[in-house]
């Protein structure tokens, strides 16, 4: 149901700032597609927003504050600030497997993705991600993928019910029914296994005794295990133990955890060539400060 009454119904104040205040007869369906509406609102011009519907149940009255301001913003601003929030969170309860493979890709691989993509989705009759996709959730025989295609990489997370800790990168395959792993297209640069099981549970005393680097608690009384180095198994390893969170609480802790280790690992990229060019930098200073020596010892 479209919204109505979308001009602006006052204006107030002026000078560098002016706030227009946008009045909806009607909320369409629930508090999320209020906030789309807003943000498509905002999106008309340079605008600073907040947001308020006065009924839960989405029926109620929509009031929509915009403030336009006279500076000039960049065109990108609110693309790029949103991007933070467009990759789809998966709502978790322990015992939960994850595991994330980061692809190195080129610009030539994207169609390759789309195809393997369009193939795992008709195999478990879905439809494929839109062309213009960049993300898209697709559920296979009894495990979730998630797929984020970013400029430099993708990203495709695996989620599955239970701990399957005896799972190794070269025998993933089995564990996720229907997935070529071996057709993903670039160059496999990150590879991620997280366990969340809940704190004093029969799964977390059954987790293996893995190596771990750090060990911190996190928000809402869990507490995190990281190895931060590449096991026998073939992966990075993470244990998230829960307690007293919620299935968006936990989602959001996995994903934290996984971004976390594929920008790590990203920011650690350029350090070989760092290394090389230290090494030649070093040896033209010790060169150049032979010639100087030289070149004062003959004059």
């Amino acid at each position: 149901m479209p919204m109505r009454n979308t001009r602006p119904s006052r204006l107030v104040g002026t000078g560098l700032r002016e706030r227009l205040e946008w009045r909806a007869v009607t909320c369409p369906c629930s508090h999320a597609a209020c906030g789309r509406m807003s943000r498509r609102l905002g999106r008309q011009g340079p605008v600073w927003e907040t947001r308020r519907c006065r009924a839960r149940d989405g029926r109620g009255a929509l009031e929509i504050s915009l403030t336009r301001s006279a500076l000039t913003e960049h065109p990108a601003r609110h693309v790029l600030s949103d991007e933070l929030h467009a990759r789809p969170l998966v709502l978790l309860t322990p015992p939960q497997t994850v595991w994330c493979l980061t692809f190195l890709t080129e610009p030539g691989d994207e169609a390759a993705e789309r195809d393997w993509l369009a193939r795992f989705a008709a195999a478990h009759e879905m439809n494929p991600p839109d062309a213009g996709a960049m993300h898209a959730l697709l559920e296979g025989g009894g495990f979730l993928c998630k797929w984020e295609r970013h400029t430099e990489f993708t990203n495709y997370v695996f989620y599955r019910p239970g701990l399957h800790a005896e799972a190794t990168l070269e025998t993933l395959g089995e564990h996720l029914p229907g997935v070529e792993l071996a057709e993903l297209p670039g160059r496999l640069f990150v590879a991620t296994r997280l366990l969340v099981a809940a704190a004093g549970s029969e799964e977390a005393r059954a987790l293996p005794a893995e190596p771990v680097a750090t060990e911190a608690a996190l928000a809402g009384g869990a507490r995190l295990r990281a190895g931060f180095r590449i096991e026998r198994h073939g992966f990075s390893s993470f244990q998230l133990l829960v307690q007293d969170m919620s299935a968006r609480q936990v989602g959001r802790a996995v994903q934290s955890l996984f971004e976390l280790e594929c920008y790590r690992m990203m920011a650690l990229l350029s350090l070989p060539l760092a290394r090389d060019v230290h090494r030649f930098v070093t040896g033209a200073e010790s060169e150049l400060a032979q010639l100087t020596e030289d070149c004062l010892g003959s004059g």
